[in-house]
Parts: structure tokens; sequence; C-alpha cells
């Protein structure tokens, strides 16, 4: 069980690392999902709150993006011959306000880890976990500041409440039960982010930081055993560990020449000082004075690093019409000695592709982006598998600019004659 626990919160927190890899999410609008996620450089709709908060400083009015990903991905596990499919769907709402010239704040809600993955309950793999349920949800209230016409400083801070369910097989020995968890906690971060234009409407220089996110997850466990085995099982056990997700730093060059513009950028995750996970188990029903029992976890993670480029282009003389291309690569800190079964991640190589119709006022976007996980055998000693995955991600969104909406609603001046 104290296995369980420190998986739970590993589950939690490993796709943090994995920059766009195993449950995160790190493309938040359908524009970024048609480019890979580049977007820092550009930032140029409500959802600069998540890819560069200081993108809306150079967003006029008031502006509204609302939609979601749809998320389908495909896991085949062998020599077990398993093949698995996790489905999951995040909505996505931005909201952004200009105030003046040198003023702008804006709202975030998304969710940047969610799953759901399912094994068959008596797999062989069954003892290190066979479903996991992963729901979070982040707030993030953001301002800009734009002290001078070429630049735009912004920041916020992110609430992040965060939600668990796992089962695990338990081998009693004599018979087999299981272990259901559930664990919680709220944690806090925040974001930062430059966009400067080095050269107007020609050159942007981005940069996107966001903070580690203390997490203090507490939960509990329900052991189950046949009638026979029930006395072996105990209480309701409790259980708590710390855990810090790591710092994330982008750095990105946008580019622009009339109907055409395009990102390329680098991502870097610091996860080296989490070389260990910690769980400390304790039995409510133990005697006084019974000591909690304390399990550590290896985890060996290193740094790692994701690429990322995209372009658009406008056709039309309003650019009506808009088709996005992009690609990227993720490397994964997670190495083989600790890929399991509930973290079958490996690095990956995305391409993306995406359309959208564009009004004065209104936006609406479609993106899709291909995930194609390299395969890779585990040298986990506690079970040794193959895996291989293919991930995609199919996102719309719609763009509401309010202030170029009433100017359009408004009739137009009669001409003199």
């Amino acid at each position: 069980m104290r296995t369980l626990f420190a998986l739970a919160v590993l589950v939690i927190a490993a796709p943090a690392a994995w920059a766009g890899g195993g449950i995160e999410i790190d493309e938040h609008s359908a524009p970024g999902v048609g480019m890979a996620g580049a977007q820092t450089a550009i930032a140029d709709d409500p959802a600069a709150i998540y890819y560069n908060p200081a993108g809306i400083g150079f967003q006029p009015g008031f502006g509204v993006l609302a939609g979601g990903d749809l998320i389908i991905a495909r896991t085949h596990v062998s020599p077990d011959n398993l093949t698995l499919w996790h489905p999951a769907f995040e909505p996505t709402l931005f909201i952004s306000q200009r105030v003046g010239k040198h003023f702008a704040f804006g709202l975030g809600l998304f969710s940047e880890f969610g799953e759901h993955f399912e094994y068959p309950p008596d797999w062989r793999g069954r003892f290190l976990g066979y479903m996991i349920d992963v729901t979070t949800a982040t707030i993030n209230p953001t301002i800009a500041i734009r002290p001078l016409s070429w630049l735009s400083i912004g920041g916020g801070f992110d609430i992040v409440p965060a939600s668990i369910e796992i089962f695990r097989g338990i081998n009693f020995g004599g018979g087999e039960g299981n272990v259901h968890i559930g664990a919680n906690d709220v944690g806090i971060g925040g974001n930062f982010g430059i966009l400067v234009e080095l050269v107007p409407h020609r050159l942007n220089f981005g940069f996107s930081y966001r903070s580690r996110v203390d997490l203090d997850l507490t939960g509990h466990a329900a052991i189950s055993a046949p009638p026979e085995l029930r006395s072996m099982t105990g209480g309701l056990q409790t259980a708590r560990t710390s855990l810090v997700l790591p710092h994330h730093f982008s750095v990105a060059t946008g580019f622009f020449s009339g109907h055409f513009k395009a990102d390329a950028e680098l991502k870097v995750s610091i996860w080296r000082d989490l070389q260990q996970l910690q769980v400390t188990l304790t039995d409510p029903s133990a005697p006084p004075g019974t000591p909690p029992t304390v399990d550590t976890v290896p985890l060996l993670l290193h740094n790692s690093w994701s690429i990322r480029a995209g372009a658009q282009y406008g056709i039309g003389e309003h650019q009506r019409v808009r088709v996005r291309l992009g690609a990227g690569y993720d490397a994964t800190p997670l190495p083989l000695s600790t890929l399991a079964p509930l973290l079958p991640d490996t690095s990956r190589v995305l391409v993306s592709a995406g359309v959208g119709l564009h009004w004065s006022w209104l936006d609406l976007d479609l993106g899709y982006m291909a995930v194609i996980l390299i395969k890779e055998t585990s040298q986990n000693p506690d079970l040794i598998a193959t895996y291989q995955s293919f991930g995609q991600v199919i996102s719309g969104s719609a763009t509401l600019r309010f202030e170029h909406w009433l100017q359009a609603a408004q009739p137009r001046p009669a001409e003199e004659p």
C-alpha cells in the first residue's frame, strides 16, 4: 500500500515534467494546437494568459476565448498484447480586458492534468496498479503592464485543485484483494512573461516562466480482501506526502511578414532536484505511540526539454481563412528504470495542423495534433514491459473580441455630399 500512495502522487506530478507528455495538457486553444503549442512569442489571443501573460498587454479591448480539447490516446503493452484506450476532454476559458494604453488584466480557467487510464483487473501488473483517474483545474488571474509601446510584462498566480483516484491489486499470499485510494490538495504557483517587439510587425522575442507548485497531498485508502483474510487489512489508512512540481522556462522568437507569422521556441523543465518521493502512512486505529510508516521511492528524474515550431498563413485581403502547421519534439525526464504501467511515458514527436475563419469580431478555429511516442522497453525491476503509445488532440475554440464587434455593429456615418 505504501508503494501505491507513492505511485498516486507520482502520477499527479510526473506529467508536469513531461512537457506535453503523460497526462499534461499544454495546448490550450485551437490555434495553439494547430501550431504545436508554439505561441510564446506570438500570444495574440486571450489564451496568452497560459502561453505568455505579457501577450494580453498588446491586445485591444475585451476578448473571450472558449473551447476545448478532445484527447484520444492509445497505448499498446507487450508482451501482454494489451491495447488500451484512454480518452479525455479539457474545456478552456480565457478572458482578457485592456484598460487604456498601459494595463490589461485577465483570467484563465483550464486543466493542466487530466486522464483516465485502466487495465484489466486481472492483468499481471495489477499489483502495481490497474486504474487511475486524475482531475485538476487551474485558476489563473493575470495582469500585464505595457510601459513602452514595444514592451509588455505580465504575470499572475495559479490556484491548482487536484484529485486522484486509483485501484491496485494486493497479494495476501493466500488470496488477493485490492486497495482503492483517493487523495487531494490545492497547490499555489505563479507565472511571468515578457513580450518584446524587437522590430515592429516583423520580429518578436518572448519569454515565459511558470513557477513550481508545492503539493501536500492527503488522502485515504480502503482495502478489500476475501472474508477469511479481512483481519489482515486493518482499518482505513491515511497518507501524506510533499511534492514540488518543477519550474518551467520558455524562450521563443516570433517572425511576421504580411499574412505570415511563425513561432519557434525552447522549453526547459527543472526536475533534477526530485530524485525520490517520501510517503508517510498512519493507521488511525493503531495504539497510541505507534510510529507512522515512511516509504521512499526513487524517481531519478533529470531535467527535460522540448522544442516547438509553428506557422500561420492568412488567405485573402482580410485573412479570412487562416491555415496553420506545427511540429515539435518532447524529451522525457523519466528514465527507463522507473518506467511503469501507470507511467508509460517516453519521448515523443509532435505534428499538427489547423484552420480558422476570421471576422473583425469573431474567430472560429479548429486544430489537430498527432503525438507519436517512441517505443521503449522498461528496465523497471518490478515489471518489464514494452510500451508504445499514440495520441491525438482535436481542438476547437471561438474567440470574441467585443470591441471589434461593437464597432462593426455600429452604423457607419453618412458620407457628405
